[in-house]
This record gives C-alpha cells, sequence and structure tokens, in this order.
C-alpha cells in the first residue's frame, strides 16, 4: 500500500511539473515564417500616409523592436523598399491594424504591408503599440493571450513595447542571445 501511495505521489508531483513547465515554455505563438536576416528590415511610407500619429506610431514601433532585442532586429527607412507602412480606414474602431505578409517557398518573408485604422488609432500609445504587434506579425509573431504585445486584447495605451513572452519568441525564432 505504500508503494503504491509513494509511486502515485511520485506520479501526480511529475505530471504537475510537466504541466506547469509546459505551460509556460510556449507563451507565443510563432506564425510559421521569418526573415532571412533581421540586421536590416526596410520599409517606405504609403502613400496615403501623412505626418501625424499614425507615422510617428510606426517609427517609435520599429525603434521599440531595436531597442528591445539589442539591436537584433531593425527596421528602417528606404524610399526604394518593397515593404511599406501605412494607415486605413475602417468604420469598425476595434479594429487596430493589420498585417499582409508575403513569403517565399522556404517560408521567408520577400515583403510585408503594414497597416494602422486611423478611426480606431487616435493617441501616440495606442499608435505605436498597434505598430509594435503589427511589426511582430512580419517577424513570425501570432496572435497569444496574457501579457504580450502580441495579445489582441492588451490595453493599447499601456502595452506599448515588446514584452518576455514576445521577446522569447523571436529567440526561437532567430537564436537570438539578447
Amino acid at each position: 500500500m505504500k508503494l503504491k501511495s509513494k509511486l502515485g505521489g511520485m506520479l501526480l508531483s511529475f505530471v504537475l511539473v510537466f504541466t506547469i513547465f509546459q505551460s509556460t515554455a510556449s507563451a507565443y505563438n510563432k506564425t510559421g515564417w521569418r526573415f532571412a536576416g533581421t540586421s536590416f528590415i526596410s520599409y517606405k511610407w504609403g502613400a496615403s500616409l501623412k505626418d501625424g500619429v499614425i507615422k510617428t506610431g510606426w517609427t517609435n514601433a520599429a525603434s521599440a523592436w531595436r531597442t528591445s532585442t539589442k539591436d537584433n532586429v531593425r527596421f528602417f527607412y528606404d524610399s526604394k523598399s518593397v515593404n511599406y507602412l501605412t494607415r486605413f480606414t475602417d468604420a469598425d474602431s476595434s479594429y487596430y491594424g493589420k498585417m499582409l505578409t508575403t513569403t517565399n517557398s522556404n517560408k521567408m518573408v520577400t515583403k510585408f504591408e503594414g497597416f494602422e485604422n486611423d478611426n480606431a488609432v487616435k493617441v501616440s500609445s495606442v499608435a505605436k503599440s498597434t505598430g509594435v504587434h503589427e511589426l511582430g506579425h512580419s517577424l513570425g509573431l501570432d496572435h497569444v493571450s496574457g501579457t504580450s504585445i502580441m495579445n489582441s486584447s492588451r490595453d493599447r495605451t499601456k502595452i506599448t513595447t515588446p514584452q518576455t513572452d514576445d521577446l522569447n519568441g523571436i529567440k526561437s525564432i532567430y537564436g537570438f542571445k539578447f
């Protein structure tokens, strides 16, 4: 009887430990694509994007990825880029942004098009948060729950930079050790 209870206790302990580590080990979700390199990812401005909250939000979002990854991810402006960041108008003010990503047969990103909804994005913190989220998609991160820039239900006025789980996802995709 004692042997059965010891084995049962050990089995229960193993299951609990495995479950705890399993649930925290992959708090990020990956899309399956990635850039061939992240040192210099260019973008240009969409034709309809004027100076203002959204354009500044995209600039601050690019800077947030660079700072948070200790210069491992660098988005930079180049007027000849195939990638672009811009705005769009959708009456649904709960639809903040979207990212369209094109990949080759090896799932390497060949082009991205990022958009922020000017009916939903009115203040700088929301513009930055939306931009960081959408650029996260281009990098290969998908939606998650919890404290993450990739959480679609996050407080966009407070979560404006990549969080620990987001950075762990980037480390997993690209093999960084920052």
